[in-house]
């Protein structure tokens, strides 16, 4: 996980639906290293909670979270669609 440069100022905190715990933690797994290299001023905590991923994004700015939260969206739903489309789970 990226270290903030400066204390975080900004964060939210997003849970994304996968219907069970199996998809969730397949999801998580499929996107952990885009987490883990998250740009200098941000951060990112994946968490399953049964069928959900749960993400804690905290960044220095609010451009930085906005950008943080688009890429975390966007990544699970792709690799949700994945798994959905192969049988997983």
């Amino acid at each position: 996980m990226a270290a903030l440069a400066a204390p975080a100022k900004h964060s939210a905190e997003v849970t994304l639906p996968c219907g069970t715990a199996e998809k969730a933690d397949w999801v998580r797994r499929a996107i952990q290293t885009e987490v883990d290299e998250a740009p200098e001023g941000a951060s990112c905590t994946l968490s399953l909670r049964g069928g959900d991923l749960h993400a804690e994004v905290q960044a220095s700015d609010l451009a930085g979270l906005r950008a943080a939260l688009n890429t975390l969206v966007r990544l699970a739903d792709a690799a949700l669609r994945t798994v959905e489309a192969r049988g997983r789970a």
